[in-house]
C-alpha cells in the first residue's frame, strides 16, 4: 500500500497496472474487529454484554440472543464481545461455526469437539482432565464414531452400547456433573458464540436450536447467538408449533433467557458512511462530478434514497453496484441519472424491475403532453407505478415517486399535473438522460451518539423559538451547538422544515445564516453533505416556505447581507439560485430578484476584499469568491485587484498560490498529481489572468523561474504553477 492520495483514498501498489486498478473497486463486506473502526457505536453495546457475562456469579447456564437483520452488524458485535471476553481470566471463549456441518450427528459431535479444542488451547491441564469427558459425553449422545484430539475414540458399536447404558443409568448425568464440577473448581465459564444461524436452511436451523436446548443445561456455560429473529422464528415455527412465526417465537422464548435487539445504526453515521463509499468509488473509477451534478445528487439522496438506507451493508452494496456500472457506462450515460437508477436497483429493486420492463410507460411515450390525457392511458400508468411500489410504506412510496419524477419528468404530468413540452426531448437526448428513448436501454445493459439531538428536543426548541426574534434564536442555537452536533441539528431541522410554523421561517433562516462559522466543512467530493452546505440548503428551504413573495425576497436580502462569515453568504445565495439541475419547479426567487441578490453578495465580497486580501482572510474560499466576482463583473477587475494586493507585498503571490495548489502532499503517482495541478490551474484561470501570477513570480525569481528547485514551500508553489502554466501554453500552441 502507498498511503492516501488527495481524495483520501488509499493508493495501491504501483506494480498494479491501470487496467487492474480500474476494476479493483469493490468494497469488502467483512465485519470489523477493531473498536477504533466502530463507526456505528456498537462497541459499548458489545462491551456491556461481555461485562455482564464475565461478572455473572450465578452458575446456571445462560442463553443470550442478539437479534438483527442481515447486514446490520451482528458479526461485528460478536467480534467485539469475543475481544472483550478473551481478556478475562475466568472466561474460555468458543467460536462455533454451524455452517461446516450439514447433518445433526456431525453437528453434535463437532460442537463438543470445538469446545474441547478451545479448552486444550487454553491450558494443557484442561486438555488432559476435561477433554476426555467432553469426548465421552459426545460419544454417549451420538451413535457414530467420533475421534477427539485426546487419543480417545469411540467406535459405532461402543457408541450404541453407551446410548443403551445412558438410557438405563445415570452415566450421562454423571459425566455432566464432572464437567460442571471441574469448571466450578477452576472458576471458569465457557462462552459459546454462534453466528450466521439465519443463513442456514430451515432444517439446519432447527438442528442448531435442538443442539442448544440439549447442551444449554450445562452449568458455568453461556451461549451468545446472533441471528435474524424473523428468519429463525419462521424456521422453528415449522417444526415446533403451528407453523407460524409466532409459534417459532414461543419456542425461542423457552430457550433464550436474554433477548437483545441490535441498536439501530445512527442515521447521521450511516449518511456519512454512504457518502464515504461514494467518494471511494468515484475516485477509483476516475469519475469527477460537476458541482451541479453533485449538488443535485445530494438533494435527491435526501428526499429519495435516505429513507431506505438502513444498514452499512446496503451502502456497500450500492458502492459495489456503482463500482461495476460506472467504468462501463460513464462515457455513455448521464452520471446523475446512473447514480439514481442504480439507487433504485439497490434500494427499490421491485420498482427498478418495473421500470426496466415498462419503458413506454416511464418515458411517457403514450402520454399526451398537455391536459387531454386519455383516461385509459393514465389509469394504466398509475397501475404500473403502483406495482413497482408494492410492499412500501406511504413515506417510502412518496420517496420512490420523487426519484422517478426526477428520472422521468413526463410522469409529473400524471403525478403532479406539471407538463414538459416536446422541446425538452432534444435536451434530454443531448444530456444522455435515462428519460430519452435513445439512451434508456443503456442503463439496463449489463447506539445514539452523545451529541445527538432527539425529536423531543427539536420540538421543544421550535416551540420556544416561536416567541423569539432572529438574534434571540441565534443565541439559543449557539448555546445548543456548544454541546450538540451541528450536523445532527441541521439534519433534524431539515426533516421538520415542512412542519415549521409559517411565522418562524424568516427568523429561523436569518438566525442560522449568522452561524455559518460553526458548521464544519471537511474536504470531500460531496461537499454538499457537510454541515456548512446542509445549513445553506435548510436556509433555502425555509425561505421557500415563506409564501408571501415580498417577505420572501426581503428575507433573502437580509440573509446575503448578514450571513456570517462571507463565504456562507455565497453558500446561501447558491441555494437561493435556480440552476438547470434544480429545475424551474424548485425556483425560490424570480430571475430579477436573483440578479439583485447576486449584486449584494458581490458588494460584500468587494468590501471585504479591500479590507484584507481574500486569499489571506479566506484562503479556502478565495477561489470561489474570486470566481464569483469575475463571473459577475470580469476577470479584468479581479486581475487588477490581485495586482494591487501584490504591489503592497510581492510575497503575497505565495499566499495566493496556496489557495489553489497543495504542495504538502504527493500521491506518488506523477500523472495523478499533474492532473490535480492542471485542475487547480484551470480553476485559477477562471478567476484571474494567470499572466498576472506569472509576472509576479518572474519579478521575484527573474530568469531563474524556468529552473526553479523544490527546496522550500514557496519554490514548490512557484514550480507547480510554472509547470501548469507551461503545459497550458504548449497545448494552446498545438
Amino acid at each position: 500500500m502507498k498511503g492516501k492520495n488527495k481524495n483520501g483514498v488509499t493508493e495501491k501498489d504501483p506494480k498494479i497496472t491501470i487496467e487492474e486498478k480500474k476494476y479493483n473497486i469493490f468494497a469488502s463486506d467483512a465485519p470489523i474487529s477493531d473498536p477504533a473502526e466502530d463507526r456505528f457505536k456498537r462497541f459499548n453495546f458489545a462491551r456491556r454484554i461481555a461485562k455482564t457475562i464475565s461478572a455473572r456469579l450465578d452458575p446456571e447456564s445462560l442463553v443470550v440472543a442478539i437479534y438483527g437483520a442481515w447486514g446490520e452488524g451482528k458479526t461485528t458485535v460478536l467480534n467485539f464481545i469475543e475481544k472483550e471476553l478473551k481478556d478475562k481470566d475466568n472466561i474460555i471463549c468458543v467460536r462455533f461455526n454451524p455452517w461446516r456441518f450439514s447433518d445433526e450427528v456431525c453437528l453434535l459431535q463437532n460442537f463438543f469437539k470445538t469446545i474441547a479444542d478451545a479448552l486444550g488451547r487454553s491450558a494443557v491441564s484442561y486438555k488432559e482432565k476435561i477433554g476426555k469427558w467432553f469426548a465421552h459425553y459426545a460419544g454417549i449422545l451420538a451413535p457414530f464414531s467420533v475421534s477427539m484430539p485426546f487419543f480417545f475414540e469411540i467406535s459405532p458399536g461402543e457408541g450404541m452400547k453407551n446410548i443403551a447404558k445412558a438410557l438405563s443409568s445415570v452415566e450421562l448425568e454423571d459425566v455432566r456433573e464432572r464437567i460442571e464440577n471441574f469448571l466450578n473448581e477452576e472458576n471458569k465459564r465457557i462462552v459459546v458464540l454462534m453466528d450466521d444461524i439465519d443463513r442456514l436452511d430451515r432444517g439446519e436451523i432447527q438442528n442448531i436450536f435442538k443442539l442448544v436446548k440439549l447442551s444449554a443445561d450445562f452449568k458455568h456455560t453461556a451461549y451468545i447467538l446472533a441471528f435474524d429473529e424473523e428468519m429463525v422464528s419462521a424456521a422453528l415455527g415449522e417444526k415446533y408449533g403451528s407453523g407460524t412465526k409466532d409459534a417459532g417465537r414461543n419456542f425461542l422464548e423457552k430457550i433464550v433467557q436474554v433477548p437483545l435487539y441490535l441498536p439501530t445504526a445512527d442515521k447521521l453515521a450511516l449518511r456519512k458512511f454512504f457518502f464515504d463509499c461514494l467518494d471511494e468509488v468515484l475516485a477509483e473509477t476516475q469519475v469527477k462530478l460537476s458541482e451541479d451534478e453533485a449538488q443535485a445528487f445530494v438533494i435527491h439522496f435526501v428526499y429519495g434514497i435516505e429513507i431506505m438506507l438502513h444498514t452499512p451493508r446496503i451502502a456497500k452494496c450500492y458502492r459495489n453496484v456503482l463500482g461495476f456500472s460506472m467504468p462501463i457506462l460513464k462515457q455513455h450515460v448521464n452520471l446523475s441519472d446512473l447514480m439514481l437508477i442504480e439507487g433504485l436497483r439497490v434500494f427499490y429493486p421491485l420498482l427498478y424491475d418495473t421500470i426496466r420492463d415498462n419503458m413506454e410507460i416511464f418515458l411517457g411515450s403514450k402520454l399526451s403532453l398537455y391536459l387531454n390525457y386519455e383516461q385509459v392511458v393514465r389509469q394504466k400508468t398509475l397501475e404500473v407505478i403502483d406495482r413497482g411500489l408494492e410492499g412500501l410504506s406511504a413515506d417510502e412510496s412518496e420517496a420512490a415517486k420523487y426519484l422517478i419524477k426526477i428520472l422521468f419528468p413526463k410522469l409529473c404530468g400524471i403525478l403532479d399535473n406539471f407538463h414538459y413540452g416536446a422541446e425538452w426531448e432534444e435536451r434530454w437526448v443531448r444530456e444522455q438522460r435515462i428519460c430519452s428513448e435513445e439512451h434508456f436501454a443503456r442503463y439496463f445493459t449489463y447506539t445514539v451518539s452523545p451529541d445527538a439531538i432527539n425529536d423531543a428536543e427539536i420540538n421543544s426548541l421550535l416551540e420556544r423559538f416561536a416567541q423569539k426574534d432572529a438574534d434571540e434564536i441565534k443565541e439559543a442555537l449557539q448555546g445548543l451547538l456548544a454541546k450538540k452536533s451541528a450536523e445532527n441539528l441541521i439534519l433534524k431541522l431539515m426533516k421538520k422544515e415542512k412542519k415549521i410554523p409559517a411565522a418562524l421561517n424568516q427568523n429561523l433562516a436569518i438566525a442560522v445564516s449568522k452561524l455559518g462559522g460553526l458548521f464544519d466543512r471537511p474536504k470531500t467530493a460531496f461537499s454538499f453533505t457537510t454541515a456548512f452546505s446542509q445549513a445553506g440548503i435548510l436556509i433555502g428551504q425555509l425561505v421557500r416556505n415563506i409564501t408571501e413573495l415580498k417577505l420572501r425576497n426581503e428575507t433573502a436580502r437580509k440573509i446575503v447581507c448578514q450571513a456570517d462569515p462571507l463565504p456562507f453568504s455565497l453558500e446561501c445565495f447558491k441555494w437561493f439560485k435556480t440552476t438547470g439541475e434544480k429545475g424551474e419547479l424548485n425556483r425560490i426567487l424570480s430571475i430579477e430578484d436573483e440578479h439583485e441578490l447576486a449584486g449584494l453578495v458581490l458588494e460584500r465580497i468587494k468590501s471585504e476584499a479591500h479590507a484584507e486580501p481574500l486569499y489571506i482572510s479566506y484562503p479556502e474560499d478565495a477561489p470561489r469568491l474570486l470566481s464569483f466576482w469575475a463571473h459577475r463583473e470580469s476577470r479584468e477587475q479581479t486581475s487588477k485587484y490581485i495586482i494591487d494586493t501584490f504591489n503592497a507585498d510581492k510575497k503575497r503571490v505565495f499566499d495566493f498560490l496556496k489557495c489553489f495548489f497543495d504542495c504538502s502532499f504527493s500521491s506518488g503517482d506523477p500523472a495523478k498529481d499533474d492532473c490535480a495541478d492542471a485542475q487547480a490551474y484551470q480553476q485559477m484561470a477562471l478567476s484571474v489572468d494567470t499572466e498576472v501570477i506569472y509576472a509576479a513570480l518572474k519579478h521575484i525569481y527573474g530568469v531563474a523561474l524556468k529552473s526553479i528547485s523544490n527546496d522550500s514551500e514557496d519554490e514548490r508553489l512557484a514550480y507547480l504553477f510554472f509547470n501548469s502554466y507551461n503545459a497550458f501554453h504548449n497545448k494552446k500552441r498545438l
